[in-house]
């Protein structure tokens, strides 16, 4: 349990990009998403492009094939790598969501801490 990272339901992060491009962003943890989520124009601004894979994600508004792309972030300063899906979240709050396969690499969260 020592070697844990406690965040909070929103945590800063920054995102990684091509060609040294970096861009600090909230991000919401969400335990209940399988997979992180970005924002497709946030990550073209950062030259990250989805790669020819895709998946179909069930989400509360439906079913919705969306593109992969890795994407490297860091969470309190170390790097975390994984597959995110690329969609518009103009309509939401959060330019990107921090799901389980991020999580599962050591975190705990703690719903009171900003």
């Amino acid at each position: 349990m020592k070697d844990r990272v406690i965040i909070g339901i929103d945590e800063p992060i920054i995102v990684l990009g091509k060609e040294d491009k970096r861009k600090e962003a909230i991000a919401r943890i969400d335990t209940g998403a399988r997979r992180s989520s970005l924002d497709i124009e946030f990550a073209k601004r950062l030259g990250i492009l989805p790669s020819a894979r895709s998946i179909t994600i069930r989400s509360a508004s439906g079913k919705t094939k969306r593109p992969l792309a890795s994407v490297t972030v860091l969470i309190k300063g170390k790097p975390y790598e994984a597959e995110f899906t690329l969609i518009s979240r103009s309509e939401m709050t959060y330019t990107c969501l921090i799901g389980r396969d991020i999580l599962e690499q050591g975190f705990l969260i703690d719903p009171i801490k900003k």
